[in-house]
């Protein structure tokens, strides 16, 4: 005849089942925070573009796209030798990328650049001897143009409306399912605070934060070091670049994160000691 459940055996039964759950739950509620951060953020974004070196690559890739377009039309590279400042270049890019963040249409004002593009298209023509005539100046707006597309664009959001689209569909979610998270965690403590005696609660808050915690380490910590995101293949190279540096702040963060509930958990055990 089989022996009947005793209430004690039961009672460890439920403890380990919440001991699970809520170890999940810290776990899974902290990478919902860590991802919001990391990538949906402007701070994110700019701790992104300052690793990967974003901006540089960017003003490289604008002269050297200008440079292509004017040889076709005869131009020499010297023409624009210093047009585009360095540091104007950098705050036009960080005003887009904060505009996508602030949710507001950015108009950047491109006066100085074609103005001072149009005087020095004009002193080359006439350096060559050749009339300004309406032919040559219908040619000059056009380079003009194609200029400040190249600007544009290297100063632009990448993938603006994709990013965008996501960010409203990834808040939609995130901001019910962290309060949920939350909610429940503080439910189960609550629970298991009844449940246990004082001792075997704070045993079993050491094993929830060592786990969550190991949890955020070891699986982030295997992704970075091997660096799949690294390997994205996307034109133009610095925007791989980007992604790459988003997706490693993204590991680093929670193995960051990861170590401070470890951490926790050795506190923990170390005022059980004591005790």
């Amino acid at each position: 005849m089989n022996k009947p459940i005793n209430r004690e055996t039961i009672r460890k039964g439920i403890a380990l089942l919440s001991i699970f759950v809520l170890s999940i739950l810290i776990a899974l509620t902290s990478l919902l925070l860590v991802v919001n951060v990391s990538l949906f953020t402007e701070y994110g974004f700019n701790r992104a573009i300052k690793k990967s070196d974003y901006v540089n690559a960017s003003y490289g890739s604008l002269n050297e796209t200008v440079a292509i377009e004017l040889k076709q039309y005869g131009i020499k590279p010297s023409v624009l030798e210093g047009l585009f400042n360095p540091e104007m270049f950098e705050n036009d890019l960080r005003d887009q990328f904060g505009s996508v963040f602030n949710q507001e249409e950015l108009s950047i004002d491109y006066s100085s650049i074609t103005n001072e593009l149009d005087t020095r298209l004009k002193a080359f023509i006439l350096a060559q001897d050749l009339t300004l005539t309406v032919e040559i100046e219908t040619g000059l707006k056009e380079i003009e143009v194609i200029v400040l597309e190249a600007y544009r664009a290297n100063t632009a959001f990448p993938f603006r409306n994709t990013y965008t689209s996501l960010t409203k569909t990834f808040q939609g979610v995130y901001v019910p399912l962290v309060a949920i998270g939350v909610a429940l965690i503080g439910l189960l403590i609550v629970f298991l605070r009844k449940l246990l005696s004082a001792k075997d609660f704070r045993n079993n808050m050491t094993i929830v934060l060592a786990s969550s915690g190991w949890m955020l380490v070891l699986a982030p910590a295997y992704f970075y070091f091997e660096g799949f995101y690294k390997r994205i293949n996307l034109n133009p190279q610095h925007l791989n670049d980007l992604i790459a540096s988003l997706i490693g702040n993204l590991f680093l963060n929670l193995i960051l994160i990861g170590c401070m509930v470890l951490v926790g958990s050795l506190a923990l055990s170390l005022i059980k000691k004591k005790d």
